[in-house]
């Protein structure tokens, strides 16, 4: 079966998609939790690196997966469920690491535990980390 592009639209997946996050909502969460970024703390900066790096290989995995076949995307499952995992432990590390540190943490709350945020906001993430790179 083909993938029908057209219906792959920002407009259609804030329409269609229960619990969405919009690019807008993304952003103001980033920018919270850049509010405690500071690259002389070296501990801190592996935690952001990290995070990001997750995100990045989530979406990669996210990306392609309506160009796979049905037989594909079963056997792809565990990688795709991995690396969401792994985003996600990579949230959860920087939020008790921030909170260890007395920093706040409000954007946590934000962004919820649910699965389909987390890999939107991962997502999010890799967009703009690959448009910044040009």
């Amino acid at each position: 079966m083909r993938v029908k592009h057209e219906m792959c639209r920002y407009g259609l997946y804030l329409d269609n998609c229960t619990d969405s996050m919009t690019a807008a909502e993304a952003d103001e969460i980033w920018g919270a939790m850049l509010e405690s970024y500071d690259e002389t703390d070296e501990d801190l900066a592996e935690f952001y690196e990290m995070l990001v790096a997750r995100a990045a290989q989530y979406a990669s995995v996210r990306a392609g997966w309506l160009l796979l076949t049905r037989e594909q995307k079963i056997a792809q499952d565990p990688e795709r469920t991995r690396c969401h995992d792994s985003f996600i432990n990579a949230v959860d590390m920087l939020a008790a690491f921030l909170k260890k540190e007395g920093r706040d943490i409000s954007w946590y709350e934000r962004l919820g535990t649910g699965r389909k945020r987390g890999g939107d906001f991962a997502c999010y993430l890799s967009l703009i980390y690959a448009l910044s790179a040009r």
